[in-house]
């Protein structure tokens, strides 16, 4: 009896480390499935839960396409779903680009070490990086060198929404390399409302050109070299409306008040997305010179993220 009733016991303590063994197991494999977007190297995306890893290829089930198994060496980037925006119910990369708009400045911050070049018709360049999560340095020439233009730009979030932020910075340079007497500057301050995906800008600021001109000193009956100063107040309003995973519309406005005329320069355009890092912008800016239409002028542009830390 008391044989039989020892055995008993073992037998129930047997069980029970089984049992919790296999319920331990059980937790372990019921963990919260988690959701990543995978960027090919060919630029597709790819979203769902990452199901295996092998060390070679990645399964991960997709709700379009099912279970699809990915060679490690096809994967650019692999991000958190759960860290990115959704625009029409779908996880999207964010705006690569929402430091800029076709030329405004906005006042979200660039990420410390991140950079990136800017090509309008590959003909003029521009690129910036940024020292700090505030302050960041660029450089604006096209491919004959002119004009040869340095900036500096500072932008901090107001406030604890992150729906609001402030930007201020100088730009300036020589107009033609070979005048020194031609000479550039902006210098302006802002606000942004909004996040990278939806926001809108205001800025204000003051461009300032120095240049050398001839007059006729009837004095001396000869040509004078004259220093020509011009002081203009300028406005910008520039807006950004993600529309798609792969679109944004933007509209940027310019009104430049002059010594003799006011300019008019603005309109509306388009961004697309390829991927994390490029954007193409296409928009049709309107011009005017005191009011009476100058012309349409197109532009084209092309970004591309060089670094990202």
């Amino acid at each position: 009896m008391y044989r039989n009733f020892c055995t008993l016991i073992a037998c129930v303590l047997v069980m029970t480390s089984a049992f919790a063994q296999t319920t331990d197991s059980t937790i372990t494999n019921t963990e919260q499935p988690v959701e990543y977007v995978i960027e090919l190297i060919n630029n597709n995306i790819i979203q769902g839960v990452v199901v295996s890893d092998d060390g070679r290829e990645i399964g991960i089930k997709t709700t379009d396409r099912g279970l699809v198994f990915i060679p490690k060496y096809e994967i650019k980037t692999m991000t958190l779903a759960a860290d990115l925006p959704v625009i029409l119910g779908n996880k999207v990369y964010s705006n690569p680009h929402p430091g800029r708009y076709f030329y405004s400045p906005s006042g979200l911050s660039m990420k410390q070490g991140d950079a990136y070049v800017q090509a309008i018709y590959y003909v003029v360049y521009q690129a910036q990086y940024a020292i700090t999560d505030h302050w960041s340095i660029g450089a604006t020439t096209s491919i004959i060198l002119s004009p040869i233009l340095l900036n500096f730009k500072y932008t901090h979030e107001l406030g604890t929404k992150e729906n609001l932020h402030f930007v201020t910075g100088l730009q300036g340079g020589t107009i033609s390399p070979w005048n020194s007497d031609d000479l550039l500057g902006v210098a302006y301050a802002g606000l942004t409302f909004g996040n990278p995906e939806h926001n809108l800008t205001l800025n204000a600021g003051s461009l300032r050109m120095r240049s050398m001109t001839q007059e006729w000193n009837g004095n001396t009956n000869k040509m004078d070299d004259v220093i020509v100063r011009q002081n203009s107040p300028a406005l910008s309003i520039s807006v950004n409306q993600r529309i798609s995973s792969t679109a944004c519309l933007m509209a940027e406005f310019w009104y430049v008040i002059g010594d003799n005329n006011d300019i008019f320069v603005g309109g509306p355009g388009i961004r697309t997305y390829r991927g994390k890092k490029n954007t193409i912008d296409v928009a049709v800016l309107a011009a005017s010179v005191s009011g009476n239409m100058s012309g349409l002028i197109p532009l084209v542009s092309w970004t591309q993220r060089i670094m990202e830390w």
